[in-house]
């Protein structure tokens, strides 16, 4: 079932299914059930994979999730594509909050973190 998700103030569907693993592995040639999601490429790839599973005419691209000047879109948009992946794999609902709360510990310490 798709949900909406915002980047630079506009609507954009995204999807989780299998064709979203397939084209996680493909962009970053790796094992999506051996990631941990700690860097934020590995975040960007996963909410792309996910735009592209709703449309796969989509003209959006990775640059353009790049260009988001909101880094509380990007935030939203990965607890989004990370709850539709627990409903995806059936994760008990204790899982899916855990991993909801790291998101936003991930985030808050984003946040707090000087820029060089």
């Amino acid at each position: 079932m798709q949900k909406e998700i915002k980047l630079n103030g506009k609507p954009v569907a995204v999807d989780f299914t299998l064709t979203t693993l397939l084209t996680y592995e493909e962009i970053t040639d790796s094992n999506f059930f051996g990631e941990q999601f700690e860097k934020l490429k590995e975040r960007i790839a996963l909410i792309y994979a996910a735009i592209y599973t709703a449309d796969r005419e989509t003209t959006i691209t990775v640059d353009d999730i790049l260009a988001t000047d909101n880094w509380q879109e990007i935030a939203d948009a990965f607890t989004t594509v990370m709850q539709m992946a627990g409903d995806f794999f059936k994760l008990p609902k204790v899982i899916a909050d855990a991993e909801e709360r790291e998101a936003v510990e991930l985030h808050d310490g984003e946040e707090d973190t000087p820029k060089n």
